[in-house]
């Protein structure tokens, strides 16, 4: 007897409505599978809720919704939020992919220091540097550099100072000039 029940409620009749899905899947920009991403899908007329998560193979369905306007919303962590709304008409079905694009995540860190700074050493005078000792050569601690020569080197800094190794200035030229003329080369 509660057989015959069942079958005659689970029966369409006349006055039923037409019920739909919404399906899809839910990718990462690189269109990448995104599982466990929830999926929310809201009835605009009657503010209804179903909450779901995809499955390993990033897809999700949402079955038995009667015909209307749906908000989907995918949700997950790290990612921006994808909106977008569905119309389901005559029980067909209404495919929502999503695609993800990356979030914005901001965190705020406080750091607090507590006691007195400790009192700062003198530099070393000399430095160990692979088995010679050598002394340290202080730093430059004088005003900032002017407009002409910054970003040329340090103050007092000549392209053409004995410091530099290329063309016929400096160190190498002159050591190029003595072996040309033991050759017998000439040096021009």
């Amino acid at each position: 007897m509660q057989l015959k029940a069942l079958l005659l409620l689970a029966t369409p009749s006349a006055g039923t409505l037409a019920t739909g899905q919404i399906t899809g899947r839910v990718f990462e920009p690189s269109r990448a599978f995104v599982p466990n991403a929830q999926v929310k899908v809201v009835n605009l007329a009657t503010d209804a809720t179903v909450n779901t998560l995809t499955a390993n193979d990033a897809t999700y369905h949402v079955g038995l919704l009667p015909d209307g306007r749906y908000s989907v919303e995918v949700m997950v962590p790290g990612m921006g939020a994808f909106r977008r709304t569905a119309q389901l008409n005559n029980g067909k079905d209404a495919p929502v992919n999503a695609i993800l694009q990356l979030g914005q995540i901001q965190k705020n860190i406080e750091v607090a220091a507590q006691g007195k700074p400790k009192a700062q050493q003198n530099p070393p005078s000399r430095i160990r540097v692979g088995g010679n000792v050598q002394a340290a050569k202080p730093t430059y601690q004088g005003p900032r550099l002017s407009e002409k020569s910054q970003g040329r080197g340090p103050p007092g800094f000549s392209p053409h100072s004995g410091s530099n190794f290329e063309g016929r200035h400096g160190r190498f030229a002159q050591f190029d000039a003595r072996r040309r003329a033991r050759s017998g080369r000439s040096v021009s």
